[in-house]
C-alpha cells in the first residue's frame, strides 16, 4: 500500500488539470470490472483512464475504497461517490442506510443510473446462512433483481453453486448437494439452473446474462468439478459447466439469455 500510495502521488502530478480523478484497483479482474464501473460513477464518464499493469503482477486502474483508511484519506476530495454494494442493498436499506447525491437523499440505483451504469450483477448462492452478508438467497435476489429492472438495468445474474462465497480458493458444493453421486450432481446443476432462471423470469426480472459459476478457473462444485491438470478433471469440470449453460437456456424458455464463463484471471497474462 505505500507503494501503491507514492505511485499515485506520482502519477497525480503528471495529470493534466482537467483529470480530476484518480482510480486504482488490485486483484484481477473483478476488481478492475468494480473499479471501472466506480470510475464511471464518479467521474460521469464513459472514457477513463486505466492501466493492466502493476505491482507484482496486479492490475492498477481504480482506487480501491477498501484501502486503509490512512492511505484512503488523501485522495477522499476526489471522490464523488463510493463502492455501492448492489447485493446487501436490501439488508442496508433496512438497517437504516441511506444513498446521498450531493446534499439530496436519493435511491441508490437512480444515482448510478444517471452516470451511465446499465449493467449491475447480482449473486446468488443455493441456501446460505443469513448471517452477515450471507442474504442472497433465490427470495432476496429476485426481489432485488426486480428492483433493478424497474430502475432500467440490464441484469447480470451470478450462480455461485455454493451455499457461501466461491472464488479460486474455495468452491464448496451446496450442503444439500454434498453426497449426490457425479451423474446426480450434474443433473442437479442443470435442474437448478432451469429452476432459477424461470423464477426469475416468472417474476418478471429474467437476466439478460448469467454466469455460470463464480472465478472457476480452478473449476467450481468440489471435489467433483476440481480442476487438477488432468483431462478426466477437466471432462468433469465441462461437463458440469455445460449443464449448467443448458440450464440457463432450458429456464430461459423464449427468452434469450446470454451465458459466461467467469475466469478470475482475465488480466493474468499467463
Amino acid at each position: 500500500n505505500d507503494r501503491r500510495a507514492e505511485f499515485a502521488q506520482a502519477l497525480a502530478a503528471l495529470l493534466p488539470p482537467h483529470l480530476t480523478h484518480l482510480f486504482f484497483a488490485n486483484s484481477g479482474a473483478e476488481a478492475v470490472d468494480g473499479a471501472l464501473k466506480f470510475a464511471r460513477v464518479a467521474t460521469g464518464r464513459r472514457r477513463y483512464l486505466a492501466f493492466r499493469a502493476g505491482f507484482h503482477g496486479r492490475t492498477v486502474g481504480a482506487l480501491s475504497v477498501t484501502w486503509e483508511k490512512k492511505y484512503r484519506e488523501p485522495f477522499l476530495p476526489l471522490l464523488e461517490t463510493t463502492h455501492l454494494p448492489y447485493n446487501d442493498l436490501a439488508k442496508l436499506e433496512a438497517a437504516g442506510a441511506v444513498y446521498r447525491d450531493g446534499d439530496q437523499v436519493r435511491d441508490p440505483l437512480a444515482i448510478v443510473h444517471n452516470r451511465g451504469c446499465r449493467l449491475l450483477r447480482l449473486r446468488l448462492w443455493v441456501h446460505p446462512s443469513g448471517q452477515r452478508d450471507q442474504v442472497c438467497d433465490l427470495p432476496y435476489t429476485i426481489a432485488l433483481a426486480q428492483r433493478i429492472k424497474r430502475a432500467g438495468f440490464m441484469l447480470l445474474l451470478d450462480l455461485h453453486y455454493s451455499d457461501t462465497w466461491a472464488d479460486p480458493g474455495h468452491q464448496t458444493k451446496p450442503a444439500a448437494w454434498r453426497e449426490l453421486p457425479f451423474d446426480a450432481l450434474r443433473q442437479q446443476v442443470h435442474d437448478y439452473t432451469r429452476e432459477v432462471v424461470q423464477a426469475f423470469a416468472a417474476a418478471g426480472a429474467l437476466p439478460e446474462m448469467v454466469q455460470v459459476g463464480n472465478e472457476i478457473a480452478n473449476g467450481f462444485l468440489w471435489p467433483d468439478g476440481k480442476l487438477d491438470g488432468t483431462e478426466e478433471s477437466f471432462a468433469r469440470f465441462a461437463s458440469l459447466v455445460r449443464a449448467g449453460c443448458e440450464g440457463v437456456r432450458a429456464g430461459a424458455g423464449g427468452g434469450s439469455v446470454q451465458r459466461m464463463i467467469h475466469s478470475e484471471r482475465g488480466g493474468d497474462p499467463a
